[in-house]
């Protein structure tokens, strides 16, 4: 039984691998006792705000209302992320509060269940996609390839439920029906997919505008190229890609904030961006009835020029990315210093090799095999090399974010290539040669789910605050009142999901004031201005993690040229603070504001 299993999982079809696979990944995440979700830690500060948000909605906070009110009292902040995607969140913590689960245990048991969903909706989205460019019988080996991909898994890791991963899977499906557009444009039902589908990402999470502008601008190439024949499908996906903009508009916002200019979040703006593209297919479509094959090029690029001229001169600020129209004192502090906004070229070699090799040997594969493609199967394997060195970019010189996106758009065309290539391989090179090339791939391949376990458990290593948060929800210490703490950013998020006390920082660039306070509070060597803030925001505790505001320049100087966080982390703390002694990790204080 066990040994006909296993043929089957290293042959064609490869049946069952995908189902192993993600079983393996279940083990890796959640079975081992080591994971951070089997202690109820979470990989990301996002994954506490998802939750939080949640259950702030769940507990009667309105559809429209985005607005954090516990960060930054006393107005609160206005998150750049709506209700949409915690619909699923929701469905799985309310039925676990009615059967008397807290909120926070059903949150941590949805946090674990829901990125496994995504996961296999994931391997599920790459066979359907792979299955336009190579043989059925292989379009079961890409699950295999996701373990090779740990950046891009890190994404559907138990405990993920940010909008990264479902913004993925959303933006894989709109490629799959992009494909079907370019390969079958009488099937007009792949166009209005592949535009709802975009606009649907952009509402999730504006890091999909990159991908819509590229799939876009391959659809219009194409239209243009073919011309009548490609007309309808191509207007169609425009319109489509229009409406749902706009549908997306009226779904997440209140009316009274429809026609806002919000540039930090889905808004208008957004809706008016795939405006400018549907008119330059309408515009091409258009062209494509008469005679006149120019005319098809000067419309398509003229009305593309013109919108993209219109819509940068309206939002310049847009030319810098989804992230270009942050505060700028917030993008220097806090945005710009995101490990994952850092271009890839700033990383060392052996980090830069590790994260691009895959995606980089796949691009040249790609080249190398492009003469022997199928005729009409140019312009789908274009598209996928043009997301893929697009990726490639955006993570070397732009923002390393995009890893995820290298390794996904390398993972069909990575199969394809090994699918055609080892036959070719087996041709050309001496059999020996070939045998000792398939034992050294089977090595590396056994070797990576030996390493799995261990990566996905110690990955992405967080502190465990819960005994701190035991203590502030004690009605005989702090959790008799809702209490106001300074604290450093990265802990922001997690004391809300697990307090019910407000919060300074957490790291969202739309907590404007209330960062810049806690950056000027720590940062401070004057313990007057410190105290000054304090009293200013009415603070009753201030929480630090000295590693994150505590600069190796401070060694070495005077104390009192020193930042205040030092100065804490030192031991010198003023009067008008005391120390509370708690059991908590390396490097974390807490501290009670004395009146």
């Amino acid at each position: 039984m066990a040994g006909s299993w296993f043929n089957a999982l290293r042959r064609p079809p490869f049946t069952g691998l995908a189902v192993s696979i993600w079983v393996f990944y279940l083990f890796c995440t959640v079975i081992l006792p080591y994971g951070p979700i089997r202690h109820g830690i979470f990989p990301d500060p996002d994954d506490y705000m998802y939750l939080t948000q949640t259950l702030d909605w769940l507990r009667g906070q309105g559809w429209y209302d985005i607005t954090e009110y516990r960060l930054d009292p006393p107005h609160g902040t206005a998150l750049h992320f709506f209700h949409l995607i915690e619909i699923p969140l929701a469905a799985i913590i309310l039925p676990l509060h009615w059967c008397g689960v807290s909120w926070v245990t059903a949150a941590t048991i949805a946090a674990c269940i829901w990125p496994l969903v995504l996961l296999a909706g994931l391997l599920a989205a790459l066979r359907w996609v792979a299955a336009d460019f190579m043989p059925r019988a292989w379009v079961g080996f890409t699950a295999l390839m996701l373990l090779f991909m740990s950046p891009l898994l890190l994404d559907y890791m138990p405990g993920r439920v940010h909008h990264h991963g479902i913004v993925m899977l959303v933006i894989m499906l709109a490629f799959g029906c992009a494909v079907r557009v370019l390969t079958n444009p009488q099937h007009l039902r792949w166009g209005a997919g592949v535009g709802f589908l975009l606009a649907l990402a952009m509402g999730i999470g504006l890091e999909a505008l990159p991908w819509v502008a590229l799939i876009s601008g391959w659809l219009l190439l194409w239209s243009m190229v073919q011309g009548r024949s490609a007309a309808l499908a191509a207007s169609i996906f425009g319109a489509s890609l229009f409406l749902g903009s706009a549908f997306m508009v009226m779904l997440l916002l209140p009316p009274s904030q429809w026609f806002s200019n919000n540039l930090v979040a889905y808004s208008v703006v957004y809706a008016y961006f795939a405006g400018g593209i549907a008119c330059a297919f309408a515009g091409t479509a258009l062209a494509a009835r008469t005679q006149l094959i120019w005319l098809r090029y000067v419309a398509g690029i003229g009305l593309a020029a013109a919108a993209a001229g219109l819509f940068f001169s309206a939002f310049p600020e847009l030319l810098g990315g989804p992230w270009g129209a942050v505060d700028k004192v917030i993008k220097i502090i806090m945005v710009d210093e995101t490990i994952e906004a850092i271009p890839l070229f700033r990383f060392s070699g052996i980090a830069i090799t590790e994260f691009a090799f895959v995606p980089v040997i796949t691009f040249i594969s790609m080249i190398v095999f492009w003469r022997q493609l199928p005729r009409g199967a140019e312009w789908a394997w274009g598209l996928l090399a043009l997301l893929l060195c697009a990726a490639l970019v955006l993570t070397l010189f732009y923002q390393s974010r995009y890893i995820p996106y290298a390794q996904l758009f390398s993972i069909v065309p990575l199969v394809a290539m090994i699918q055609r290539g080892l036959p070719w391989l087996a041709q050309k090179w001496p059999r020996r040669r070939f045998q000792i090339l398939k034992y050294a791939l089977i090595t590396l391949l056994v070797l990576n789910i030996l390493i799995a376990p261990i990566q996905f458990q110690f990955g992405i290593p967080r502190g465990d605050l819960h005994a701190l948060a035991a203590i502030l929800n004690d009605p005989h210490t702090y959790g008799d009142r809702r209490r106001i703490i300074i604290d450093t950013m990265d802990e922001g998020a997690e004391l809300l999901f697990r307090t019910d006390h407000t919060v300074l920082s957490a790291p969202y660039h739309t907590d404007v004031a209330g960062n810049l306070d806690s950056f000027r509070f720590f940062l401070t060597p004057d313990p007057g201005l410190a105290e000054w803030i304090a009293h200013a925001r009415h603070a009753d505790l201030v929480f630090m993690n000295s590693a994150t505001f505590v600069p190796q320049a401070d060694q070495g100087k005077p104390l009192e040229q020193t930042t205040f966080a030092y100065q804490l982390a030192s031991g010198r703390v003023p009067g008008w603070l005391k120390r509370i002694d708690v059991p908590l990790p390396e490097n974390y204080y807490l501290f009670e504001v004395v009146e």
